[in-house]
């Protein structure tokens, strides 16, 4: 009732509402507000958005001897990053990439601690006054260990500010493409990247190290510009074999981050 109106609401008992429960006595591992932060934002986004495989929305967290391992894919491309962190033991969950964002924002970039339970199917976060509670993913992650080479034939280091700039330009001409392709033709000290459509085309020179053979691989333009723009280092290593093999992308003096990203195929 307000000044002379009245209205009505439907409402539902509150006894069917989940009640809160928080089990101090289970799964538990302690991370720095940042370091949760910083995992989140470098996996979350390689999520996929795909309903018909509803274990690949959600992020991978993995703890084995005091090591966290957070690894999230969609398909075509997959981040890994690991942080050291206090744990009650070793586990596993799979995370709702929906879940972890939401906890993202309202988290600090400071050394605060706070602890993550992992409790039979549930997640459960405190930070200060806020509970946030999400189910877990039900189901079998896929091995990603299987998926990452070994050893690698060619490795490019670049600069990755010069790196995003020529994809950025390159993508305005490649984004009516279907697929964004962006080429890059690596000779010797030079790589050059490309792309075309019925728009334009676009050529630049950008300076790298190479250590291996000549290479001409395309990528998917949008993959790429999305990591790039998440990495903080000044260098990167493009570790490549063949023109159909996996591009693993990590910083110069490895900050415990990888990038993982199928190439399209092109004649080249």
């Amino acid at each position: 009732k307000y000044s002379d109106s009245e209205s009505e609401l439907q409402v539902f008992p509150a006894e069917n509402f989940p009640k809160i429960e928080k089990d101090n006595e289970g799964n538990y591992f302690e991370i720095s507000q940042s370091d949760l932060k910083d995992v989140v934002e470098k996996t979350a986004f390689a999520c996929s958005a795909d309903d018909s495989r509803p274990i690949l929305k959600g992020c991978l967290f993995e703890i084995v001897g005091g090591t966290l391992t957070t690894v999230a894919l969609d398909g075509f491309r997959m981040a890994v990053v690991k942080k050291q962190v206090n744990s009650s033991g070793d586990m596993k969950a799979v995370i709702p990439a929906r879940a972890l964002s939401e906890i993202t924002r309202i988290l600090e970039k400071d050394e605060n601690i706070l602890k993550v339970y992992l409790q039979k199917n549930s997640l459960f976060v405190e930070i200060e006054n806020t509970c946030l509670i999400s189910r877990l993913i039900e189901g079998e992650f896929v091995k990603y260990n299987h998926i990452l080479p070994t050893n690698f034939e060619n490795i490019v280091t670049v600069n990755r500010a010069a790196l995003l700039s020529s994809i950025e330009r390159a993508s305005i001409v490649a984004r009516n493409d279907r697929y964004n392709v962006i080429k890059f033709d690596i000779k010797e000290n030079v790589m050059t990247v490309s792309a075309k459509s019925e728009v334009g085309n676009v050529n630049e020179n950008v300076t790298v190290m190479l250590k291996g053979k000549d290479l001409a691989i395309a990528f998917n333009g949008k993959y790429l510009s999305e990591y790039l723009k998440i990495v903080n280092e000044e260098f990167i290593n493009l570790n490549l074999n063949t023109n159909i093999d996996p591009c693993v992308i990590t910083s110069v003096g490895s900050d415990g981050f990888l990038y993982l990203v199928l190439p399209v195929r092109i004649n080249a």
